[in-house]
Protein backbone atom coordinates (compact mmCIF):
# COMPACT_ATOMS: atom_id res chain seq x y z
CA UNK A 1 0.00 0.00 0.00
CA UNK A 2 2.90 1.90 0.24
CA UNK A 3 4.47 1.25 -2.99
CA UNK A 4 4.88 4.50 -5.30
CA UNK A 5 3.15 1.91 -7.77
CA UNK A 6 -0.32 2.46 -6.22
CA UNK A 7 0.40 5.69 -5.35
CA UNK A 8 1.37 7.69 -8.96
CA UNK A 9 -1.51 5.46 -10.56
CA UNK A 10 -3.99 7.23 -7.87
CA UNK A 11 -2.65 10.61 -8.10
CA UNK A 12 -2.64 10.01 -12.18
CA UNK A 13 -6.18 10.27 -11.81
CA UNK A 14 -6.26 12.70 -9.53
CA UNK A 15 -7.09 11.05 -5.89
CA UNK A 16 -5.02 12.29 -3.03
CA UNK A 17 -3.29 9.67 -1.56
CA UNK A 18 -2.83 8.98 2.25
CA UNK A 19 -0.48 6.23 3.52
CA UNK A 20 -0.94 4.72 6.73
CA UNK A 21 2.06 4.45 8.98
CA UNK A 22 3.15 1.13 9.39
CA UNK A 23 1.46 0.66 12.88
CA UNK A 24 -1.62 1.61 10.96
CA UNK A 25 -0.65 -0.65 8.37
CA UNK A 26 -0.47 -3.27 11.11
CA UNK A 27 -4.19 -2.99 11.89
CA UNK A 28 -5.93 -3.07 8.28
CA UNK A 29 -3.33 -5.70 7.33
CA UNK A 30 -4.48 -7.99 10.44
CA UNK A 31 -8.49 -6.63 9.89
CA UNK A 32 -8.26 -7.81 6.17
CA UNK A 33 -6.58 -11.08 6.98
CA UNK A 34 -9.55 -11.88 9.96
CA UNK A 35 -12.34 -10.82 7.77
CA UNK A 36 -10.91 -13.44 4.95
CA UNK A 37 -10.02 -15.99 7.58
CA UNK A 38 -13.77 -16.95 8.46
CA UNK A 39 -14.99 -19.83 6.54
CA UNK A 40 -17.03 -20.14 3.48
CA UNK A 41 -19.79 -22.66 3.13
CA UNK A 42 -21.43 -23.82 0.05
CA UNK A 43 -25.02 -22.73 0.64
CA UNK A 44 -26.29 -24.97 -2.37
CA UNK A 45 -24.89 -27.91 -0.50
CA UNK A 46 -26.85 -26.63 2.78
CA UNK A 47 -30.33 -26.04 1.28
CA UNK A 48 -30.26 -29.15 -1.04
CA UNK A 49 -29.43 -31.67 2.27
CA UNK A 50 -32.41 -28.99 4.36
CA UNK A 51 -34.68 -29.80 1.05
CA UNK A 52 -34.14 -33.57 1.76
CA UNK A 53 -34.64 -33.85 4.92
CA UNK A 54 -37.76 -31.55 4.94
CA UNK A 55 -38.78 -34.05 1.67
CA UNK A 56 -38.18 -36.96 3.69
CA UNK A 57 -39.93 -35.69 6.90
CA UNK A 58 -43.30 -35.42 5.23
CA UNK A 59 -43.86 -38.84 4.27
Amino acid sequence: MEQDFYKNRLLEQGISVITPDATQRKIVHDIIYIAFSVPLFDTTIIHADAAVDFALAQE
